[in-house]
């Protein structure tokens, strides 16, 4: 539906529909993101000399990082603690649990460098909910909001 929908718009760039899936799916399979991706497709394809299928999967692998920029910025902003405590979520198989406990607090030390005490964490996962990168899955369970922002961040602690 949405293909025959691009189709008919008269976009004169268009991918072929495996390019175009596989973009979508580069793009955690966002529409919005994947018109984005569209939008700058027309406006690129006549100045790079590429052709749709070279060009529009750059365009979702770019979008996609930016995407997941924006979402790890607010963890750096929080600061060293958030990037632990996010970290610990984004890598845990399942619902994170576990962490206000002690060991968790000593696991966030090693990270930041310093000793954490354990009622340092509650305000720090409160930002985090609060700013919508983490979420309270059930008591004392939590995960990444966004499975897509989670997919980004383990890939860049490979």
């Amino acid at each position: 539906m949405c293909c025959s929908r691009v189709q008919d718009s008269g976009m004169a760039a268009l991918p072929s529909l495996d390019t175009a899936w596989s973009a979508f799916q580069t793009l955690g399979h966002r529409p919005e993101e994947f018109l984005r991706a569209l939008a700058q497709l027309q406006a690129s394809s006549t100045a790079s000399g590429l052709s749709p299928d070279q060009l529009l999967p750059v365009i979702a692998a770019t979008l996609r990082s930016s995407a997941a920029d924006l979402e790890l910025q607010k963890v750096e902003q929080i600061g060293g603690l958030a990037i632990a405590i996010s970290d610990r979520v984004a890598q845990a198989d399942g619902p994170a649990r576990g962490l206000f406990s002690a060991e968790a607090g000593a696991a966030y030390g090693e990270v930041i460098g310093r000793e954490v005490r354990v009622d340092e964490i509650q305000p720090v996962v409160n930002e985090l909910l609060a700013a919508n990168v983490l979420m309270r899955l059930g008591h004392g369970l939590y995960g990444v909001s966004d499975p897509f922002v989670q997919e980004i961040w383990r890939e860049r602690k490979r």
